[in-house]
């Protein structure tokens, strides 16, 4: 399964520079995804920012 972050294509709606989101955020949003299609259980691979966003999600969801 695959998504876009947040601010892919037009969604954009703030100040450049200054998102009313943060990491934790984003985090939060891959688990809602898994958690929508009933994902007990995921491998999560991700690059570069990505990469910290999948570390705060293995951290926070240890399960």
């Amino acid at each position: 399964m695959r998504y876009d972050k947040r601010d892919v294509g037009r969604s954009t709606s703030y100040q450049p520079g200054q998102p009313e989101y943060d990491m934790e955020g984003m985090a939060d949003d891959a688990v809602r995804v898994l958690n929508f299609y009933h994902v007990l259980k995921a491998h999560i691979v991700r690059m570069f920012l990505g990469g910290m966003i999948a570390q705060l999600v293995a951290l926070r969801n240890p399960e």
